[in-house]
This record gives C-alpha cells, sequence and structure tokens, in this order.
C-alpha cells in the first residue's frame, strides 16, 4: 500500500519509486500535489537539476517541457520528472539562478548522470504553486 500518514503531518502521502537514469529514486507526493496532477490540463514536468558551478546547488523547476531532451518519466497523471546536472556559466548568484536570467547547460564534464540522481524527491502543491525538493541518503553513498 503505497500511502501513508507522515508523523509530522496529517496529510496523507504517496510513496513510490521511479526511475531516473536507471536508478530507482524514492517519490513522495503530497495529497495536494496527487489532486493537482489530476486536474493538470496539460503536461507539466519536474526538471531536477543539480547545478554544478562556483557553487552547488539544488533546484526543481515546474515546466510545460523540459529545456533539452532530458529522458522524462511519468509521476502521476499528467505530471512528468527528469533530471539534469547543469552548469550557469555566466553567474554564480543565487538571485540570477532563481530570477530565470541565464538558461542552464548540461555541466560538460558528466557523462554518467546516473553518479549524481538523487536518492529521494519531494513534491508538493501549496497555496497554488508547485514546490519540491530532493537529497542524498549519506547511508546509500558509502
Amino acid at each position: 500500500y503505497p500511502y501513508n500518514i507522515d508523523s509530522q503531518s496529517r496529510y496523507r502521502k504517496l510513496h513510490t519509486t521511479i526511475t531516473l537514469h536507471e536508478k530507482p529514486v524514492q517519490l513522495e507526493l503530497s495529497d495536494a500535489a496527487q489532486r493537482a496532477a489530476g486536474k493538470l490540463p496539460a503536461p507539466l514536468v519536474a526538471e531536477i537539476h543539480l547545478i554544478l558551478s562556483c557553487l552547488v546547488v539544488k533546484r526543481i523547476w515546474f515546466k510545460d517541457a523540459p529545456d533539452n531532451e532530458a529522458a522524462t518519466v511519468q509521476v502521476a497523471g499528467k505530471l512528468g520528472a527528469c533530471f539534469r546536472v547543469v552548469r550557469y556559466a555566466k553567474s554564480c548568484r543565487i538571485s540570477h539562478i532563481d530570477s530565470g536570467e541565464e538558461q542552464p547547460t548540461d555541466f560538460p564534464l558528466v557523462r554518467d548522470k546516473s553518479v549524481f540522481v538523487p536518492h529521494w524527491v519531494r513534491i508538493d502543491y501549496h497555496h497554488g504553486r508547485w514546490v519540491g525538493r530532493f537529497g542524498y541518503d549519506r547511508n546509500l553513498l558509502r
């Protein structure tokens, strides 16, 4: 049974596994996100970025289509997900990254993206906005 009640929340969440770059990723989708995904009129992609530049930043962008030809997997309804290791060549300012002033490019030295695929992804729909975060389990890095 993929649903459970989080001990820190009164909301029901879907826990499942998706595969990104041939690696399993634990996905947690809030009840609100499940409802919103079921009502999407057109496809939406959670584009998961590990940003390697002069700093390391993690972001999830929600877009109508991925910026490049990243392999997208279905999450729920018309909601999909993909993973990219990217860089921002012109700026190291988080405010520039978050504002979209520069579009990322795939990080040129990363040939095997599966090495960087996160262990878990959490997606929610809160106050009319898609939000997400991802991370790595230290126990799995050894």
